[in-house]
């Protein structure tokens, strides 16, 4: 099996790709450590697939850890919360 990154799974030949579950795991493995990396809504990999849920390769790779996503969100919530007011005053006059 070849490993499973970003490039790989990115390719013209497997961007479009649904994956199965082990080259789901092989990519959390092969890119993260973790062949449980590609959690949906805080599922583990099998316990999505097992629902029926099914992804292209391209849409794997977007697909950002939970505690990581928590993260990136309660950055944002707190640039919004200390931002500008308006979108004008954000990026400046036109």
């Amino acid at each position: 099996m070849p490993l499973h990154d970003r490039r790989y799974l990115l390719s013209e030949q497997q961007r479009n790709a649904v994956l199965s579950l082990a080259e789901v795991e092989a990519y959390g493995r092969d890119s993260f450590g973790d062949p449980e990396y590609v959690s949906i809504y805080g599922l583990r990999p099998a316990d999505w697939h097992a629902r029926g849920v099914r992804l292209l390769a391209r849409t794997v790779v977007e697909c950002t850890h939970d505690r990581l996503a928590d993260l990136i969100g309660r950055d944002v919530a707190e640039l919004m919360r200390c931002g500008p007011r308006s979108p004008r005053a954000a990026f400046g006059p036109r």
